[in-house]
């Protein structure tokens, strides 16, 4: 009952629960550089904090004070970065780095992000990539071109996710140049209005992607489920094994549960396969090719069919209809019959030979007699 009254209660608030709002903001007009003074024009909530943005560098060995390779220029509209890690990406070199944190109980549901990038200088950097992450491996990203001029907004289109339960989102930002490996030490990127869009929310948010969720995860609408996936086409669109440690039922209903309590798995419908392998543990029937084993006669064979209209340990088409078939243990029965069989036709092509033989000799006395 509690499950189904917290189901309605989700359904009612899903259309307030999943507008996207602004989480974070830095808008920087006097363009100061990243560091721990660049508090966030939203700072969040108690639901969840928001870091300062900050410039993440490796010293630099070709410096003869050791500066960071990642140098900050004051610029008005915006701070200028220069010394990015080049044609080469380094993610834990040279970067720009802003975290989000949800308070514990809660998500961080993602939606989108977007920033003002421009570029300057001939060796400046001509592409840039943000890497995300909601688990705490930064193994996705989405590249963008640096364009000269006027600044440029640039919205991430990655797919929406969440964090964990009082998880951790971080975003990179990181800049190289496409042009063979020049190193972008003569040219600057100039970021401003670092913005990130999305909810807070005691729950997953339906269609977005769950990543290491420590809790239920809910699904209230209509919407795909993928695992493995960020493109689900079915209900569940699973890439990778499923291991289940109790029941799995396919197309039955709830009256179905009370005759199906000896099964783990049951499909209501068709099934197909391309190969299909039954590890049997039952005892296969070669017994009955051992001398001790007793060979019903053609006759006992006769008077069974007569009188039940059906094979000896082959079930009737009654008791098929009311109980079906275990396909483990009729595949033995079938097995046996089709053995005991064989037993028949070795013994009939004895008896055959056996009368061609006193035919062949009752051939050659007659033959004796007319001669």
């Amino acid at each position: 009952m509690y499950k189904k009254y917290s189901i309605i209660i989700l359904l009612a608030l899903a259309p307030f629960l999943t507008k996207s709002q602004v989480l974070c903001s830095f808008p920087l007009p006097d363009g100061s550089c990243p560091n721990t003074s660049n508090d966030a024009g939203i700072p969040g909530s108690a639901n969840y904090s928001v870091s300062p943005i900050m410039r993440v560098s490796a010293p630099n060995p070709n410096n003869p004070n050791n500066a960071p390779n990642l140098a900050c220029v004051v610029s008005t509209g915006g701070f200028n970065t220069s010394g990015f890690s080049g044609g080469t990406l380094n993610m834990n070199d040279n970067y720009i780095e802003l975290t989000l944190t949800a308070s514990p109980g809660y998500y961080l549901n993602i939606s989108s992000a977007s920033f003002f990038v421009q570029r300057a200088g001939t060796n400046a950097p001509t592409s840039g990539r943000i890497y995300h992450n909601g688990s705490g491996s930064f193994t996705t990203y989405n590249e963008f071109p640096i364009q000269t001029g006027n600044s440029l907004i640039n919205w991430t289109s990655f797919q929406p996710f969440s964090s964990s339960m009082g998880g951790v989102v971080k975003f990179r930002f990181y800049a190289w140049n496409t042009s063979g490996n020049n190193l972008p030490t003569s040219g600057t990127m100039r970021l401003d209005d670092i913005t990130v869009n999305g909810t807070v929310t005691t729950v997953p948010m339906s269609g977005l992607w769950t990543s290491n969720a420590t809790s239920d995860v809910f699904n209230t609408n209509t919407g795909n489920i993928g695992i493995g996936t960020i493109t689900p086409l079915t209900k569940l669109d699973v890439i990778g094994d499923i291991r289940a440690s109790g029941k799995m039922f396919i197309g039955t209903t709830a009256q179905d549960a009370s005759i199906l309590t000896d099964y783990s798995f049951a499909v209501n419908g068709n099934a197909i396969f391309n190969k299909i392998k039954i590890k049997s543990y039952s005892i296969w029937p070669d017994y009955v090719f051992e001398n001790t084993y007793k060979l019903p006669s053609l006759e006992e064979i006769e008077a069974f069919i007569k009188k039940y209209k059906h094979l000896p340990d082959i079930p009737s088409q009654k008791e098929v209809q009311e109980k079906g078939i275990d396909v483990e243990t009729y595949n033995a029965m079938f097995l046996k019959k089709l053995e005991e069989m064989t037993l028949y036709i070795i013994q009939l092509k004895k008896e055959i030979d056996n009368i061609s033989r006193d035919n062949e000799l009752l051939k050659a006395k007659i033959e004796l007699l007319q001669n």
